[in-house]
């Protein structure tokens, strides 16, 4: 399985990266160049946008659009985007600053959710 990792900042790129391998192994770990070109060619099994602002929100709807199975989790700083979060099913949300337990399970439910081992419910329709 393949993650990719959004972000600027070495030190959460570290944080991040070793939660995903720590808690999964086999996944290879990728970090996406921010040079203002759309990498998108490339599909991942799990992608961490840790972009503050519109230009976290811009990542996370390419990628949503672009690869609808990718199971996303998105760092931010404003807890307003939420609702695009909810619009947009992503896997998890995490507002800064925020604890490495809350990284771990939000990456931990996205591996279930890639494995088809997840909590999903369907109700069934009533007749």
């Amino acid at each position: 399985m393949k993650a990719v990792i959004y972000t600027r900042d070495d030190s959460e790129y570290e944080l991040i990266s070793r939660v995903i391998s720590t808690n999964n192994n086999g996944f290879e770990v990728f970090r996406a160049p921010l040079d203002g070109h759309g990498h998108y060619s490339v599909s991942y099994d799990i992608a961490a946008v840790a972009i503050d602002g519109a230009e976290g929100m811009e990542i996370i709807l390419e990628l949503s659009d672009r690869n609808p199975d990718t199971k996303m989790i998105w760092i931010t700083n404003d807890r307003h985007f939420a609702g695009m979060a909810i619009r947009k099913h992503i896997s998890g949300f995490i507002v800064r600053p925020y604890h490495e337990v809350a990284l771990s399970s939000a990456i931990d439910d996205a591996v279930k959710q890639c494995s088809g081992s997840g909590t999903w419910h369907f109700a069934a329709k009533r007749k």
